[in-house]
């Protein structure tokens, strides 16, 4: 799949080289000697007029498409009748018409002569512009010739809007960012998950059905092959018959999964470009196919097909060792709960079969969940979370625990792998005592921890920044019920993966906060979090049993 993607874009770069060589002969071949101006008056332009000294800005306007080139937006990047790009003023179409720069130096220093095409006068000829003397541009947004205003990024020597920032990327005109991959408008727009079509699907999964559309129209929809077997009380024993899995948007595999006793595999084309930027694998403990004791996954780059990214957990005793890396260098690496709980406390007993009540109740509330959450997710720029959200439902086994008031609320049992079910444990002591919204942001916050946001860190444990640092606590936060409290710009910052700059984070409703969310210093004999990635950097490598640790995960989401 890698080689004919790969030949795929070379095959494309080459037609496009071939098609730009034939249209540069036919914009020459067209051109009279009149509209080509001689070696003389260019000269004559350069020394009368404005000195030929280089672009000082990027991109030229053109009519219909001005391209401004200070903050104010009060001057243009204008192309001369020399082909420079400079910063003027903007023009007038009744001003002086010129040819070259040198008919503008009665005007006085500074004038040069504009391109004919660079405006909408419609003269035929160029116009005399002052050189924009606007204030210089502020700290902090120059960018190579330029200067970018407060809503775009400098990305590559050049200005890029808000809308358009995707990490280290530009997204082109028209893709948004989304999960880090520039990404074409969704394909199913229109077509979102709903209760109805969610409570439908999940019904009939639960009663032995192979495929299933999740959307109303079906965009959305999911398959799977079961190995023969029965239904045992309306429910699918799905950790010992489920052998494939394919989640499929507008027709096209999105993602899709193998299970045996020996392990999982599986792949995801998240922006649907017939190219799987992500890869997982599982191997089971002792062939159970039920506990994965080592999961790898892993991001490639589109481009290189490299692993830009690599996440491993391992299964001890009584946690998970979790390592990240990311371009080949340590990126955080911690211990954390096999069972991961909310709210704390004691590891919750294995559970049962709900009674007909609490499994009707959980039912509805996790349909009700996955329609808010998914739309919030989409609508922020993470369709690669939504996705993986209503995957992970399909598989989802919920089990009741009758269990003291001090133990947590629920616990996801198997979330650290993509294996071939998901065990929710609820302790309907605690759920039944619970508001509504409660129980129904509880379902898809432990649901949360089997898409790629994993298991909490365990280190922001009682930091004054946890709520807004834990991307779960923080998509929680953000696409919950929130009880009334609006979400902070730094939890949409967190949960979209972006800065609070993140024009979806611009929302008026959202509280501002200090975007400095600290650093976690990722050394194991010292993995704790410290209040700013200057102060890591300085205590994390600090002894012998972390010497060379240089380097902190920092978490600020201030505006880049």
């Amino acid at each position: 799949m890698t080689s004919s993607f790969s030949v795929r874009r070379r095959s494309s770069l080459a037609a496009g080289s071939v098609l730009s060589v034939l249209l540069v002969s036919l914009v020459v071949s067209c051109r009279t000697v009149e509209d080509v101006p001689d070696a003389g008056a260019r000269d004559a332009g350069q020394d009368a007029g404005q000195e030929d000294v280089g672009d000082e800005c990027l991109t030229p306007s053109v009519c219909g498409g001005r391209q401004y080139c200070n903050p104010a937006r009060t001057c243009l990047c204008i192309k001369s009748a020399e082909g420079v790009n400079h910063c003027g003023a903007i023009p007038s179409c009744s001003t002086q018409h010129c040819q070259t720069s040198a008919d503008c130096a009665n005007l006085g220093q500074g004038y040069f002569c504009d391109s004919p095409d660079s405006g909408c006068c419609g003269v035929g000829s160029g116009l005399c512009i002052p050189s924009c003397t606007d204030s210089p541009c502020p700290p902090g947004r120059s960018c190579g010739n330029g200067c970018c205003d407060e809503t775009s990024q400098c990305i590559a020597g050049a200005c890029c809007p808000g809308a358009q920032v995707c990490g280290s990327t530009c997204c082109a005109q028209g893709k948004t960012c989304v999960g880090g991959v520039c990404t074409a408008p969704a394909a199913c727009a229109g077509d979102g998950p709903t209760e109805a079509s969610l409570k439908a699907a999940l019904d009939a999964l639960a009663t032995g059905a192979t495929s299933v559309p999740l959307s109303p129209r079906g965009c959305f929809t999911y398959s799977r092959t079961l190995a023969p077997g029965g239904v045992d009380g309306g429910e699918v024993d799905l950790g010992a018959r489920l052998l494939t899995e394919m989640f499929l948007v507008n027709g096209k595999v999105e993602a899709r999964f193998t299970h045996t006793d020996a392990g999982s595999s599986g792949e995801q084309d998240q922006d649907l470009d017939g190219f799987y930027e992500w890869q997982g694998t599982s191997t089971s403990d002792a062939g159970t196919g039920e506990l994965d004791s080592r999961v790898e996954i892993r991001h490639l780059d589109p481009q290189t097909s490299t692993v830009v990214r690599r996440e491993v957990r391992t299964l001890t005793e009584s946690t998970v060792h979790v390592v990240i890396e990311e371009d080949g260098a340590l990126a955080n690496e911690f211990d954390t709960d096999v069972e991961q709980t909310q709210n704390g406390g004691p590891t919750l007993p294995d559970g049962h079969a709900c009674d007909v009540d609490h499994a009707t109740r959980y039912a509805d509330y996790m349909v009700k969940c996955l329609a808010r959450w998914t739309s919030c997710l989409t609508n922020h720029g993470r369709s690669d979370l939504a996705k993986q959200l209503m995957k992970v439902s399909t598989k989802s086994v919920l089990r009741c625990v009758e269990a003291p008031s001090d133990y947590p609320i629920a616990s996801n049992a198997g979330w650290r792998s993509f294996g071939r079910y998901i065990s929710i444990k609820l302790n309907t002591t605690r759920m039944d005592a619970a508001s509504e919204n409660v129980q129904i942001d509880t379902l898809c916050h432990e649901l949360m921890h089997s898409t790629s946001l994993g298991g909490h860190d365990p280190t922001l444990e009682g930091s004054s920044r946890q709520g807004e640092a834990d991307p779960i606590l923080a998509c929680e936060s953000l696409c919950g019920f929130n009880f009334g409290q609006a979400p902070t710009k730094c939890q949409c910052a967190t949960c979209t993966g972006q800065d609070v700059c993140n024009p979806a984070c611009q929302n008026k409703g959202y509280k501002d906060c200090a975007p400095d969310l600290g650093a976690i210093c990722f050394c194991p004999k010292r993995h704790q979090w410290y209040p700013s990635d200057s102060v890591c950097r300085a205590e994390c490598p600090s002894g012998l049993a972390c010497f060379g640790y240089s380097r902190c995960l920092n978490l600020d989401k201030s505006c880049k």
